[in-house]
């Protein structure tokens, strides 16, 4: 269900519960090539923070409902393969759906200074929103043990985790 957020204007917010590993929301939208979004993004028809990126260079041209979801460096959905958000945590009906938009971000020439400005409110707020080079490794490994990082940025996750020593 959509609806106002205290995070961003609005937010996905759930309309029954969900148990940790269980499929929530599969993402929908339009796929995209880069030249594509460059395209939309050039037209205004997009703003230039909205498609998710879901391969090297592929993209979601997200529908409402998907674009709807909000950032939280706590968050309790994770993303899966190209669009699947999973349950990391019991979640009530009514409770506000969020991911980590770092995890769909690779590191590339194109995003090393990419960032958008976190209010999420978390405990743990890195106040910051850049690509999965930026999220903390220890969260990286969590989100590697729950299998919720997304085919497109799981090798780098991999190489980060080993490189600080850790396993999931």
């Amino acid at each position: 269900v959509v609806r106002a957020s205290h995070i961003e204007g609005r937010g996905l917010f759930a309309d029954r519960p969900h148990e940790p590993g269980e499929l929530v929301h599969r993402l929908g939208g339009r796929p995209a090539s880069t030249l594509g979004v460059a395209v939309r993004i050039a037209t205004r028809r997009i703003r230039w923070d909205d498609p998710l990126q879901i391969g090297r260079a592929t993209y979601l041209v997200l529908d409402p409902v998907s674009l709807a979801a909000n950032h939280s460096c706590d968050p309790n959905l994770g993303l899966r393969g190209r669009g699947d958000l999973m349950a990391l945590r019991t979640i009530a009906a009514g409770d506000e759906l969020t991911y980590d938009y770092s995890m769909t971000v690779p590191r590339s020439i194109f995003t090393r200074g990419w960032h958008l400005a976190c209010a999420c409110g978390a405990a743990r707020c890195r106040r910051d929103v850049g690509n999965v080079d930026t999220v903390p490794v220890d969260v990286l490994n969590a989100y590697l043990a729950a299998g919720a990082v997304p085919d497109h940025t799981l090798g780098r996750v991999r190489e980060l985790v080993a490189a600080a020593g850790l396993s999931a």
